[in-house]
């Protein structure tokens, strides 16, 4: 159970697995992240690696991540998931983020997500529509090929 703090270096063995199992395979091409409440540069790098790990063999993949947890991070916060964030994203078709969340809340993370250079991604209030959005995009780059 993660709980809603900072996890760093001095996390159990428990603790880092848990965050762990936050990041992984939907299906074969969809990844699954699932943002915790107190982000911190350790459990970012943790489930960054993590994202490298699940990815690995896949040259393209769609990216699910959700919100529903995640308390409003600080600017250099931001900053590091970005530049993490970074790393994958030729590798990423489509991001679909979901927060469970109110309207509101999704017009806010449009504007982060922006700031993070994505060339295509949405915001859904929850999982089903956020998978349905990928069927979506794969319909499309399918037409496409």
């Amino acid at each position: 159970m993660i709980e809603a703090r900072a996890y760093g270096p001095e996390s159990t063995t428990g603790e880092r697995q848990a965050l762990r199992r936050r990041v992984r395979r939907l299906s074969h091409d969809v990844i699954l992240y699932e943002e915790v409440p107190v982000q911190s540069h350790f459990q970012i790098d943790l489930m960054f690696e993590r994202l490298t790990e699940v990815s690995q063999g896949l040259d393209q993949f769609y990216y699910v991540i959700s919100l529903c947890d995640a308390g409003r991070p600080t600017a250099d916060t931001r900053e590091h998931i970005k530049q993490r964030f970074r790393e994958f994203h030729p590798r990423i078709q489509h991001t679909s983020v979901y927060t469970g969340k109110n309207f509101m809340l999704n017009v806010a993370i449009k504007f982060v997500f922006n700031g993070f250079g994505l060339h295509s991604y949405s915001i859904h209030r929850s999982l089903p529509q956020a998978l349905d959005q990928i069927e979506y995009m794969r319909g499309l780059r399918a037409m496409h090929a």
